[in-house]
């Protein structure tokens, strides 16, 4: 597995990893997580699939990367894409959860989208209870940073892409998580919807092999 820090156009670095050749997923994680939030979702895609180049990234102010500008949705849709650019990914299957969904969701360079448990407004879930953080995952960097991720989080206008339409998926378990998408044009747009029975907003951490299932079994649908 390669580690990258890709520098972007404000001088702000975004540490990636990178492993497999290829069709790409991009994996987004939530805020105050990391991109070790889809270790174990890597780990079963590599069990299932040898042909798939998976990438992960920490978020703008988040786990190894830096930030300069504001966590804004316009700027880590920009991030996403100069990540894209560096890793020479022209089509990428964009997964993001939580907040990552709501970046993924705003992006229109994407050759498809798995959107698992947006915000679409809401605040972040925090990660409690019975869920552990992964080994090596840290969280955003300080309160004042996450602070202002969940402010822009909670305000940014759902679900406003431009140009292409991708394939889109949506994957969600908490009751809270269809209200939210009743307020938005993502249910309409989606051509799979999923709803776990079972699960909370942390998806991708208790079910990683669930997860990992769908991805693959998404890309042969798309591709």
């Amino acid at each position: 597995m390669a580690e990258l820090m890709i520098t972007m156009d404000d001088g702000a670095s975004i540490h990636t990893t990178s492993v497999g050749e290829g069709p790409a997923l991009v994996l987004l994680h939530d805020l105050d997580c990391s991109l070790h939030y889809w270790d174990a979702v890597v780990r079963r895609l590599q069990e299932l699939a040898s042909g798939l180049h998976l990438v992960s990234m920490d978020m703008r102010g988040h786990g190894e990367s830096t930030s300069v500008e504001e966590p804004s949705r316009k700027r880590l849709v920009k991030d996403v894409k100069r990540v894209c650019k560096a890793l020479a990914i022209a089509d990428p299957v964009l997964v993001g959860h939580g907040w990552g969904a709501d970046v993924a969701l705003a992006c229109d360079f994407a050759e498809s989208v798995v959107a698992i448990n947006p915000l679409m407004g809401r605040g972040p879930a925090s990660i409690d209870g019975d869920l552990v953080r992964p080994p090596g995952m840290t969280g955003a960097h300080g309160e004042a940073l996450l602070r202002a991720c969940t402010i822009g989080a909670t305000t940014a206008k759902p679900l406003r892409r431009s140009g292409r339409d991708a394939p889109l998926a949506l994957l969600y378990a908490d009751p809270a998580d269809a209200q939210a998408l009743e307020g938005t044009d993502a249910l309409d747009k989606a051509i799979e919807v999923m709803r776990f029975q079972a699960g909370s907003r942390h998806l991708p951490l208790e079910m990683p092999n669930a997860i990992a299932a769908i991805l693959l079994s998404w890309i042969e649908e798309v591709a």
